[in-house]
């Protein structure tokens, strides 16, 4: 989960306006905080490089916490967790649905990986579908440069959950 982080992160970061090589600067130092995070090991040297980077201008967007914080109790069982073994288990009809402007999962990644431990447990039965313009929470958003609108959610959303599960399981009562 924790390669979620990264992939969330450099996206926040790359929005913020954040460009090479700073991008990297920041990255390098926001994936050894996770290897900390994450293990418990690497602290000296993490506090010496938070110390240099303290004085940067996207220091402050990392929003590192400091050593003591609940997050570091919390983060192993998260970012050490590896959902793909659990895919291989199920059995059912699965519906992924991904937004295609999502900035917390890579959507080709997380496709390719649930579809081969699904196949690795034997289940064929599974359909990905890319909700276009939607973002991680299905949602449409305004994008930068075009005019406001409330976000929604997307177009067609709950039509698609209905009309899926009504196919996959018509006449199982």
């Amino acid at each position: 989960m924790y390669e979620q982080d990264v992939y969330r992160t450099r996206n926040e970061l790359v929005e913020s306006g954040l460009a090479e090589p700073t991008l990297s600067r920041a990255m390098n130092l926001y994936e050894q905080w996770l290897t900390v995070a994450r293990t418990g090991a690497g602290w000296d040297d993490l506090e010496r490089a938070m110390a240099e980077a303290r004085g940067e201008r996207w220091f402050r967007l990392l929003g590192l916490p400091p050593k003591g914080n609940w997050i570091y109790t919390w983060y192993p069982t998260i970012g050490n967790f590896h959902p793909l073994p659990l895919w291989e288990r199920v059995t059912v009809p699965v519906l992924l649905v991904y937004g295609e402007r999502d900035q917390n999962t890579p959507v080709d990644a997380s496709v390719n990986g649930i579809g081969q431990a699904l196949h690795t447990g034997r289940n064929t039965d599974y359909t990905p579908v890319l909700i276009p313009g939607a973002a991680h929470n299905l949602t449409i958003q305004p994008q930068p440069g075009q005019p406001f609108f409330w976000w929604h959610v997307a177009p067609g959303y709950s039509d698609l959950l209905i009309s899926w599960v009504r196919l996959r399981f018509a006449g199982t009562r």
